[in-house]
This record gives C-alpha cells, sequence and structure tokens, in this order.
C-alpha cells in the first residue's frame, strides 16, 4: 500500500461495499462513445469495482487500481478487470497503451501533478480522461436540512481539506488536458432510512469524528431522522452527477 495514501476508507470496506450507490450505466455509455478503441480502459480509486465492472460491456481489459488492499479484496470480480494494489500517480502500465481513464469519486485524493504527467504517458493520443463527483444527495426539503447540518456543521471540521476541491468540482485545479462539454447525469435510488444510515455511515469525515471524539453521532441523527422517515418507507434518494471529461491531444 502506498504509504502516503490517506486510508480512510479500508477500516469500513464492508459498508462501502453495500451501500455506496450505482452509477448511471447511461454514463459509461457516454463515455465509451468518445474513444476511438475500445482495448483498455483504467479505473483509478476503484474502491470495490463498482465503476470498473459498468466498463465491462464496452471495453476488452479494465485495470482497475486503489492504494487500499482492503477495498481491492472486496471488489467484484470478473473476467475482464485486472485489479491491483496501487497509487494512481504510478501505474506501471506501457506509453500510449489506454483508452480511457476514469476516476469516480477520489480524484480530490490524488498528487495532481504527477496523476498528470502519468495520464498523458500512457493515454493513447485523443485517449479519453473522465473524473467525476455526486455531492449531497436530495431526498425532501426537510430531510435535506438534517443531512446538510449532519453533513456540514457536525463534520464539516473533520473533513479533509481535499474535500472541499470535490465540491468545487475541481475548477481550481488546471488539466493539460482539453475539455469537452458533458452532459449532466443523474442517480436515483429507492432507499429506506437504514439505507441511508448504511451510506453516511461510510463517508470518511464520520470515521474522523470517531476517531478524534470517541463517540458516534450516527444513532442520534437516524433517531432524528425518524420523525421525517419512517423504518418501513422507501423514499427515493437523488443525487446529480457532472463529469469532467478531458482528450489527451
Amino acid at each position: 500500500m502506498n504509504s502516503a495514501f490517506k486510508d480512510l476508507f479500508s477500516k469500513q470496506s464492508l459498508e462501502y461495499q453495500k451501500y455506496r450507490p450505482l452509477y448511471p450505466p447511461e454514463l459509461f455509455k457516454y463515455l465509451a462513445s468518445l474513444t476511438r478503441e475500445h482495448q483498455v480502459a483504467v479505473d483509478l480509486g476503484t474502491g470495490n469495482g463498482q465503476a470498473a465492472l459498468a466498463l465491462t460491456p464496452y471495453f476488452q481489459k479494465i485495470i482497475a487500481i486503489d492504494p487500499s488492499e482492503k477495498q481491492i479484496a472486496l471488489a467484484h470480480p470478473h473476467e475482464r478487470i485486472d485489479y491491483r494494489v496501487g497509487p494512481g500517480e504510478s501505474l506501471h502500465l506501457p506509453d500510449h497503451s489506454v483508452d480511457l481513464i476514469t476516476i469516480a469519486q477520489a480524484f480530490h485524493w490524488f498528487k495532481h501533478d504527477l496523476f498528470f504527467q502519468e495520464a498523458r504517458r500512457v493515454l493513447k493520443n485523443n485517449g479519453v480522461l473522465a473524473i467525476w463527483v455526486y455531492n449531497l444527495c436530495k431526498v425532501t426539503p426537510q430531510i435535506d436540512t438534517v443531512i446538510f447540518n449532519f453533513y456540514d456543521h457536525l463534520l464539516g471540521p473533520y473533513w479533509e481539506p481535499e474535500r472541499r476541491l470535490l465540491e468545487e468540482n475541481f475548477h481550481s485545479i488546471h488539466f493539460p488536458f482539453t475539455e469537452l462539454q458533458s452532459p449532466a447525469f443523474s442517480m436515483t435510488l429507492p432507499w429506506t432510512l437504514e439505507q441511508m444510515i448504511g451510506y453516511l455511515g461510510t463517508w470518511s469525515a464520520l470515521q474522523s469524528y470517531r476517531n478524534q471524539e470517541g463517540e458516534d453521532p450516527l444513532p442520534e441523527l437516524q433517531h432524528n431522522l425518524r420523525s421525517l422517515w419512517s423504518p418501513e418507507e422507501v423514499k427515493e434518494v437523488h443525487w446529480q452527477i457532472h463529469p469532467r471529461i478531458f482528450r489527451n491531444s
């Protein structure tokens, strides 16, 4: 494992696998339409392989890399996916061999200048780099207010500074590639309150809060939400995705 990696996700790898939302299939179909060839895709910060799996209908081989050994150990196997443990800044791949690089909900952790050098090296001419994030979900105005207060007011001081890059969709970072216009995508899932609490339990700031304060604020949040969301009730949960997509030219 990369010794410089901020390992904020290994501890909750099982919860991450169970509760993180799946990205929309339309996103991967769109990304595949942008590449001239479909031989090799690389998914960095792959976690348990959600994005890597979604790429399998479109690419002959997917190399899925994550610095967390525990995340990779729980990744979904597939004959087209080669899972590896390692950093995103040193890929050990041949020059100009990759059609597409994807980074889902992880680019804020990268050493960006080092990554850009490596991406330019391994991407084919006109190869594509796609990164995307999703921020807070939407349920109902009242539930959204409770979750925002938990996210910002309680956990605000416990988020790593890299989180701000995610919130601004990396607009303060200079990308040495040609940016393409991209449509927005959305995720919608029918969830119970238990599933929502499970998802919130994967947040890295919550792990930091627990470690520093010696207590878990999640049960109190669940109690507060019960007046708005009964345990047996299923509600639609929405996330917006605004990808940043670049061509190596």
